[in-house]
């Protein structure tokens, strides 16, 4: 096969990735079927066999697309590596999750239907495409704590707090349009969004302003 073909086959294969994330990201994995992809796509179901042995491996194919998303081995480390506070870092790691999530709605939406439903697919998500980054942000986590820096709250739920805030108001996008006639996936939504989580979500764990409520009080 020349490399023209390889190319062309290639394409093919990511239109079919790009094609299963967003209908599997809308309907989760049982909602989604072969033939519904290559409609997405434009190809024939028998193309999409011919990339994919499986409706289990395109799934594994279109999530292995969100894991160069959260790739913490090079793009968050290098996001953090100039600042030593960990209340900082993961000040930065929140508005680059906010940013992705607003780019990506999928991001949210896999989490969440994937997250709901658990079993195999959500271990092999996890151990795949999230560990990095849930290892870096619990890290963190556990080194503010230890600074006395945050409030002493179990880190997983400080970790999934965080990334319900970043993700949520994409991730429902359609019921901010309908009941706000608000585009959430906006430049400006996303800029507001970022602001607002910092100040609400950092304003309460921080102990700074634990201290400066009890002064006040």
């Amino acid at each position: 096969m020349d490399s023209l073909a390889l190319s062309k086959g290639g394409r093919t294969a990511e239109r079919l990735r790009a094609a299963a994330l967003e209908l599997f990201a809308q309907s989760g994995f049982e909602g989604v079927s072969i033939q519904d992809v290559a409609a997405a796509a434009r190809v024939s179901t028998p193309t999409v066999h011919y990339h994919f042995r499986d409706k289990l491996e395109l799934w594994q194919a279109a999530m292995l697309g969100l894991r160069a998303l959260m790739d913490a081995k090079s793009e968050l480390l290098s996001l953090i590596a100039h600042e030593a506070d960990p209340v900082v870092q993961l000040k930065l790691l929140m508005r680059h999750f906010v940013r992705l999530s607003a780019e990506h709605p999928a991001l949210g939406r896999v989490i969440m239907l994937e997250g709901m439903a658990g079993g195999a697919r959500l271990k092999w998500l996890v151990k795949h495409v999230f560990a990095d980054a849930y290892a870096v942000q619990i890290r963190l986590i556990e080194k503010a704590r230890r600074q006395g820096r945050i409030k002493a709250f179990p880190a997983d739920q400080i970790l999934i707090m965080m990334h319900a805030a970043a993700a949520t108001y994409f991730t429902v996008a359609p019921l901010v349009k309908a009941g706000f006639d608000r585009d959430a996936l906006s430049v400006h939504a996303r800029r507001t969004q970022e602001d607002l989580i910092i100040d609400a979500l950092f304003g309460g764990l921080e102990r700074r302003g634990a201290q400066a409520e009890e002064r006040q009080s």
